[in-house]
């Protein structure tokens, strides 16, 4: 009962705060008055004014309308009456004060009006989050070397990861000893079956920005790169290393707020046990779309082609070589400023040489975030993500060394627990626990991993 009545007690103060605010507004302020010069054409204008009379009409009538608050507010800046929109972000920011998305919003738009302090005040305290995630870390960088020049020059960021991992079948071979080839039951060696192991590893990037005008456009260069040592298991060591090219382009100028596409090329190298295993090339595209001051859509399409190599040990991996496209798409929400949900599909379509190694795979995947300080400290908050993920596996045709009459397919199933603890300023440490497991018509694909591991990352 309590809880109610605070909560209502909460919504008549933000009922009287905005209607007070924006009574003032239409009384002293007759629309339209512009602060700088629009960032939408003039044609357009006429119509976004007549849509942003009708959000200052639906605020008048409910001032706890957020939706409608965020709309004018971000109509307005599109017209260029910057105070109206930061008025209106400060109301909704004294309702909900530990909101990231208000506080960028607040940073871009006082950068705008020319108040690079407090701009900056707001920038750096969504980016001293831990939950903040690197690419909006990116951005905010870009952003705050903007800030007092009209231009920045390269920007230069990274994170490097040191960790260890132990798994219960650290090779992905089958949990059973005996399996069916060809209707024939045949032992396998202690090689070929899964195998627990632990290993340590190391992973890292860097990432250089160059930003293009003042829209927020941006030229993006990666590398990155990984390590991992098994202590027994030499066979299913592994590295990589990755390039990355590529253009980032605000989609603001096109109606679409906050938004933003990118198009990348990639290119790669990886080995295995010591050997080169897989030489890749390729481009990337993505599209994210706010949906509300809540909700992201972000859409991703990728095509490689891989070039396996062929070795003493993999005399067949060429039949692996062809095209991989994989295309995505995710929702991210924020219930509250310490909760988060996200949920995808994924297709991907694997061409091979081999029919064997040709498929097609479907996927979903969720998960759930939550930011919480531990009761009897004051540290930046810690970060516990939990995701689960299931795909199913359908190839070509047949494999002849173990079932001649019938195509693979199989289902995986995983879920991944970690524990992001800030230890201090761009020092974290990382928590993990997970399972996954493949079922397949192939005794040879099925098995069953559970896995704990822990790791350091130091971002700059």
């Amino acid at each position: 009962m309590r809880f109610g009545n605070s909560m209502r007690l909460v919504t008549a103060a933000l009922g009287l705060l905005a209607a007070s605010s924006v009574i003032n507004l239409a009384s002293a302020q007759p629309l339209p008055r512009y602060n700088v010069a629009a960032s939408v054409p003039p044609a357009q204008m006429e119509a976004l004014e007549t849509e942003r009379r009708a959000m200052l009409a639906r605020i008048l009538a409910n001032p706890a309308d957020l939706d409608a608050n965020f709309a004018y507010a971000m109509l307005s800046a599109r017209l260029g009456d910057l105070e109206a929109a930061i008025a209106t972000f400060e109301r909704m920011h004294i309702y909900a004060p530990d909101v990231p998305r208000l506080r960028l919003e607040l940073g871009s738009l006082y950068a705008r009006l020319g108040a690079h302090e407090t701009a900056r005040q707001h920038f750096l305290a969504v980016k001293a989050r831990p939950d903040t995630p690197a690419e909006v870390r990116a951005n905010i960088d870009m952003a705050l070397a903007n800030l007092g020049s009209a231009s920045a020059g390269p920007r230069l960021s990274g994170q490097v990861t040191l960790g260890a991992l132990y798994s219960s079948n650290a090779n992905s071979g089958p949990n059973e000893r005996f399996v069916t080839l060809n209707g024939f039951q045949a032992r396998l060696d202690d090689v070929a079956i899964g195998t627990a192991d632990a290993s340590g590893g190391i992973s890292g990037g860097v990432q250089l920005s160059q930003p293009l005008g003042n829209e927020g456009d941006r030229i993006e260069a990666s590398l990155s790169g990984r390590l991992d040592s098994f202590a027994n298991r030499n066979d299913v060591s592994a590295g990589a290393i990755d390039l990355r090219v590529g253009a980032l382009m605000r989609l603001d100028r096109f109606g679409l707020d906050n938004a933003s596409a990118s198009l990348s090329g990639l290119a790669g190298t990886s080995w295995l046990g010591g050997e080169p295993n897989l030489n890749q090339i390729g481009l990337s595209a993505s599209l994210d779309i706010p949906l509300s001051p809540a909700t992201l859509i972000s859409a991703n399409y990728t095509l490689r082609y891989e070039d396996y190599l062929v070795s003493v040990v993999r005399p067949r991996a060429d039949l692996r070589d062809g095209l991989r496209h994989r295309a995505s798409l995710a929702v991210y929400h924020s219930l509250s400023s310490d909760w988060q949900v996200m949920a995808g599909i994924n297709l991907t379509r694997k061409d091979a040489v081999a029919a064997s190694q040709a498929y097609w795979e479907p996927g979903v995947q969720a998960g759930l975030s939550h930011r919480f300080t531990p009761e009897g400290t004051t540290e930046d908050p810690w970060t516990f993500t939990l995701a689960t993920a299931a795909s199913l596996r359908n190839s070509d045709g047949p494999d002849p060394m173990v079932n001649a009459a019938e195509a693979q397919k199989g289902v995986e199933l995983s879920v991944q627990a970690t524990q992001s603890i800030p230890l201090r300023d761009q020092l974290s440490l990382q928590l993990s626990a997970g399972y996954r497991h493949v079922f397949s018509n192939y005794d040879t694909r099925t098995h069953g991993a559970a896995s704990v591991g822990a790791s350091l990352s130091y971002s700059f």
